[in-house]
């Protein structure tokens, strides 16, 4: 009767510690919300630019996060307005890019418009600066959502054969251990042991969700 007890007792306090380890649904999205951004910060500082993404709803004045404004883009590779959760008003989403040019506004597109306007014929052909400024919103975009170029051209199922090559070391120093090694990696064309490298020798520590989760208050 003892041990049928304390077997309930353990299994019990194991539940209970599980509860806690695992994030919440309000964790996860909060925390989601937080690497899109970071995600969009880095794409912007390694190629030196900086991006403010206008997400508020013009009918509402809602602001929406980064999370609810990709979840509001129609499953549609042209129509790229995005509906608002709160009034259903749908809008243009739009970015502002402070490059070494001047400030720009373009079209902000989602991950599937972005990859339609990669496929477009003879994109894949040109060199990063080319399509930069040919194709200002599938550049970003491509950035933004998949990290790379060439990992969106891959994504977009097709070969990309210009060099991304950035000076990285000082431009990801602001992140290291804010995001994962993988992500960085990826960002920057490197291998992720290279950026775990780099963050130790920083003596920064590696990214956790969960003390994410403990900043944000949620």
């Amino acid at each position: 009767m003892m041990m049928g007890l304390s077997m309930t007792c353990a299994a019990s306090q194991r539940l209970v510690q599980a509860q806690r380890l695992a994030l919440t649904q309000t964790q996860r999205a909060a925390i989601q919300c937080r690497m899109l951004a970071l995600r969009m910060e880095l794409a912007g500082a390694l190629v030196e630019e900086q991006y403010e993404n206008k997400r508020m709803c013009p009918h509402c004045h809602h602001g929406l996060t980064m999370l609810e404004q990709l979840r509001g883009f129609a499953q549609s590779d042209t129509d790229t307005l995005c509906t608002c959760p709160k009034c259903k008003h749908r809008f243009q989403p739009r970015l502002v890019a402070q490059t070494l040019g001047g400030t720009m506004e373009i079209i902000l597109l989602c991950p599937q418009q972005t990859l339609y306007e990669l496929r477009k014929p003879l994109v894949n052909g040109l060199e990063p600066t080319v399509i930069r400024d040919r194709h200002p919103a599938a550049y970003r975009g491509a950035l933004i959502h998949f990290g790379s170029l060439t990992l969106a051209f891959h994504r977009a199922g097709l070969e990309y054969g210009f060099p991304e090559v950035y000076p990285w070391e000082d431009k990801v120093v602001p992140f290291l251990g804010k995001m994962s090694d993988t992500d960085i990696a990826r960002a920057c064309r490197v291998s992720e042991d290279k950026i775990r490298r780099f963050r130790k020798k920083k003596g920064i520590k590696a990214f956790r969700k969960r003390a994410l989760a403990e900043e944000l208050g949620v």
